[in-house]
């Protein structure tokens, strides 16, 4: 029984907007998935965009140039590349179980069809705030899923170039953009996702993953640490 005085979570309307995008079949159309790389690819590209990346991350990390293009630069490529696979990587292939002796050709019906999974929770990083929120992005949809963007709180500049670029170029029942700290994030998480992608250190991995593990969502972690210089 549902608890009448419990606090609704502010961020449900925007996920049972993703879903029923993911659940109308759009987002799996090679077509959009490709429309929608390159809408991604224009976003970087196009006009200014690019100095408008690189006067964010500046803003909020401060150094030159050349980082902030190493950034976006990851991001194309990978946009680039994936737009030149995407057909092979979608295609239905045979299951090769290791017997090809019980495997024969044109009579084994087995297929392994690749899948998206749905609504896909992606959790940016301060340090690099524009490949470590991008990448997961151009990954998930490219293989068919629609996305709810969280960028670090600790990077604004680039938190809110992240939103004002979804609206501008994204579509919008596909592609969500949520601000904010450590209570945001905490109502973000509650909801139950298809798939979870976060950088982050150890310590913000376990609250993920513990957040995750109450709807069994499975979640991609990158984690960080101390690399130590050792001198003699």
């Amino acid at each position: 029984m549902s608890n009448p005085t419990a606090k609704a979570n502010p961020y449900r309307p925007l996920l049972d907007e993703l879903r029923a995008t993911f659940e109308s079949n759009a987002s799996k159309s090679l077509e959009w998935r490709k429309d929608a790389l390159r809408r991604l690819l224009r976003m970087f590209t196009e006009g200014d965009n690019l100095q408008r990346w690189i006067d964010a991350r500046i803003s909020d990390l401060g150094g030159g140039e050349a980082v902030a293009i190493s950034e976006v630069k990851t991001v194309t490529s990978e946009i680039v590349h994936c737009l030149a696979h995407l057909d092979e990587w979608a295609a239905d292939r045979p299951a090769a179980l290791g017997d090809p002796g019980r495997e024969v050709e044109g009579l084994d019906r087995r297929t392994v069809r690749p899948t998206p999974k749905g609504v896909v929770l992606t959790i940016g990083a301060w340090n690099f705030p524009i490949n470590l929120q991008w990448l997961p992005v151009v990954d998930a949809v490219a293989a068919g899923n629609v996305c709810l963007l969280k960028p670090s709180e600790l990077a604004p500049a680039t938190a809110q170039l992240v939103e004002d670029m979804t609206a501008k170029y994204l579509p919008s029942n596909a592609f969500k953009v949520v601000q904010g700290g450590i209570p945001e994030t905490t109502d973000v998480l509650a909801l139950p996702y298809d798939h979870i992608t976060i950088t982050g250190s150890s310590f913000v991995g376990k609250i993920v993953m513990r957040a995750a593990a109450e709807h069994l969502t499975p979640v991609t972690l990158e984690l960080g640490g101390k690399n130590p210089d050792v001198r003699g």
